[in-house]
């Protein structure tokens, strides 16, 4: 039966009556739309005990396993927040009182959370007034060792089962979780989701408890969303029956052979061999002072089918479609991470509700937040769902003395980019400085532009401008247009764009600098537009998304021979151009927030060269 959800429809009938509480009426009914999927969620492992004198420490337990039905419905926030597995460092203490792993939940407005509690930690031997014993968790960990030869039920206890099952309106899980083994001369195993952690006589192999198979989540449906580091023991893990929260092996004298349990538990014994990550797998038992294994991290997967799938936004999530009719959204990290989830309809994407910057409720159907001050800003969303952004790095600045022009910062639109419910930073990057008011032999030189930033995407400044001895052209940090290479000495070429998202800068020539690049197109070369004048910017790119068309990210235009002051026009209306004379700054510098390049600077000049316009970030999203 759990291998045939699918979506259905959830009349709504309205409120009832006039009093009593009620606060509203319904005319008519409407429906909304619900989504039958199937979850896993498993807590972070004990650590294994060890580190204490003489202790022969017990093997850490795993964390619990819920699984079972959940059903979604349209207008659903959910947050999802995985454990992470114990650590053994400190678990020190006698009883395993410091490497419990920590648990795993799902929660939403719409129902209670349902949490899986993380794996108990393995105790140590006999410590003062301290017996040792293994830690409480969704598996309990294994008792100390180094007491009372034989598996003695009175001698360093086991951990307990603290497993539960727990349902709602929305879901309805089972727990799996199962009690540590005893202590006696050798520690106790832990306990696995399948399996009670074992007990054994002096010297005996005392593997880790059993973990439990879930065959709906095996590792061809699941591990392909796994990070590609940790795939490799993943798999081997979980396996094609799905195992998942195997028990951590005892540690003690002659230990090494015992095994952790299957499903991730960590072994061989006696060792610090963690539980396998994304597994909840127990971490191994250690004897006398050293570290024992860390518990492993634990997990949460969505399992939904196909046709279903387009309503969820899971940004943070990674996922696997693996062709048996399902999507699988795996949530995961190495430390106790949260991640958010919206639900919304098929066929529709969630209206994401955000503030951050100057926004426009309403610009041709979105809403659009611009970002125009320079360094880092807010943008906090309460209801995720896809945007789409455009990110202008800031542009560079030109030359001083037959110099090249600045090179425009990068420029690029990123379409359907999920966010999740959660705050963002955007940056914005400034325009890079102009060259001193020196004859370009020596510095200040011109810099390159700064960095804008979105939800993990950069664009990066555009190169400086080239200066007539001193320094030579530059191409963009990383991905933005070149700078303009200076006529005067020796000609340098343009510097070239290391990336689609700029263009190569134009060449000097006979005194004249090359004009910056531009995001659409290349910036011209040295006493091209006439004898000894510098070059044209190259031209930007049009863009309308604040309400009207708009140009970014163009470069700024060579200077001139000594004495020959004519300037160009702005590249696309926004490009910065030689100075006009020995003294003013009439369009010398960048246009702000359009990430274009500054003018390269004709000597003699009473000021620096032109300033690189400043970078810009754009977000829109579907108001309606």
């Amino acid at each position: 039966m759990l291998n045939n959800w699918h979506k259905k429809e959830k009349p709504f009938a309205g409120f009832a009556g006039f009093g009593g509480g009620a606060t509203g009426l319904a005319f008519g009914g409407s429906a909304v739309a619900q989504y039958d999927a199937l979850m896993l969620l498993i807590g972070g492992g004990g650590a294994g005990g060890g580190r204490n004198t003489g202790a022969d420490g017990g093997g850490g337990g795993a964390g619990e396993v819920k699984y079972g039905p959940v059903t979604l419905e349209t207008g659903m926030d959910l947050t999802i927040r995985v454990g992470d597995g114990g650590p053994a460092a400190n678990n020190n203490a006698g009883g395993g009182t410091a490497g419990n792993g920590t648990p795993t939940y799902i929660t939403s407005p719409y129902f209670t959370q349902a949490t899986a509690i993380g794996g108990g930690a393995g105790g140590q031997g006999p410590d003062g007034s301290s017996n040792g014993a293994g830690n409480p968790g969704g598996s309990g960990g294994g008792g100390g060792g180094d007491g009372t030869p034989g598996p003695d039920p009175a001698n360093q206890p086991r951990g307990s089962s603290t497993a539960s099952p727990a349902s709602s309106a929305y879901y309805s899980f089972t727990g799996y979780g199962n009690p540590g083994g005893h202590g006696s001369e050798d520690g106790g195993a832990g306990g696995g989701a399948g399996g009670a952690g074992n007990t054994q006589g002096s010297g005996a192999a005392t593997p880790g408890g059993s973990g439990q198979p879930f065959p709906a989540f095996a590792s061809p449906l699941v591990g392909p969303a796994i990070p590609s580091s940790l795939q490799a023991a993943f798999n081997s893990a979980v396996g094609p029956t799905g195992l998942y929260g195997g028990g951590g092996a005892a540690g003690g004298e002659g230990q090494e052979p015992s095994t952790g349990g299957p499903g991730g538990g960590g072994g061989p014994g006696n060792n610090d061999q963690p539980g396998k990550e994304f597994t909840g797998g127990g971490g191994s038992g250690r004897e006398s002072n050293l570290t024992a294994g860390n518990g492993g991290s634990g997990i949460a997967v969505l399992r939904v089918s196909e046709t279903d799938a387009p309503a969820i936004v899971a940004p943070t999530s990674t996922a696997s479609t693996p062709g048996d009719g399902y999507k699988y959204f795996v949530f995961s990290g190495t430390t106790t991470t949260s991640h958010s989830v919206q639900v919304g309809d098929v066929g529709s994407t969630p209206l994401v509700q955000a503030t951050g910057g100057n926004v426009s409720p309403d610009v041709n159907g979105y809403t659009v937040h611009t970002f125009t001050s320079t360094g880092p800003q807010p943008f906090n969303v309460s209801h995720g769902g896809t945007v789409e952004v455009l990110i202008v790095g800031g542009g560079g600045g030109g030359g001083t003395d037959n110099a090249g022009g600045g090179g425009a910062g990068g420029f690029r639109i990123i379409q359907n980019v999920p966010v999740g419910a959660q705050n963002y930073t955007i940056v914005v990057g400034a325009g890079g400085a102009g060259g001193g008011t020196s004859d370009g032999d020596s510095g200040p030189y011109a810099q390159p532009g700064g960095d804008s930033s979105a939800f993990g995407y950069t664009m990066n400044g555009g190169g400086a401008g080239g200066h007539s001895a001193g320094q030579d052209r530059q191409s963009s940090p990383g991905n933005g247009s070149g700078g303009g290479g200076r006529g005067a000495q020796t000609n340098m070429p343009g510097a070239p764009a290391p990336s689609p998202y700029g263009n190569e800068g134009g060449a000097g020539a006979n005194g004249a600098g090359g004009g910056g690049g531009g995001a659409g197109g290349a910036g011209q070369n040295g006493d091209v537009r006439g004898s000894q004048l510098g070059g044209n910017g190259g031209i930007g790119i049009e863009n309308n998304w604040t309400g009207s068309p708009q140009w970014y990210a163009a470069g700024g235009g060579g200077g001139n021979e000594n004495g020959t002051y004519s300037q160009q026009s702005r590249a696309s209306g926004v490009g910065g151009v030689t100075n006009p004379g020995g003294t003013g700054r009439t369009n010398f510098d960048g246009v702000a927030n359009t990430g274009s390049g500054g003018g390269g600077a004709t000597h003699p000049a009473q000021m620096p060269a032109g300033v690189g316009g400043s970078g810009i970030v754009i977000i829109r999203y579907l108001n309606s």
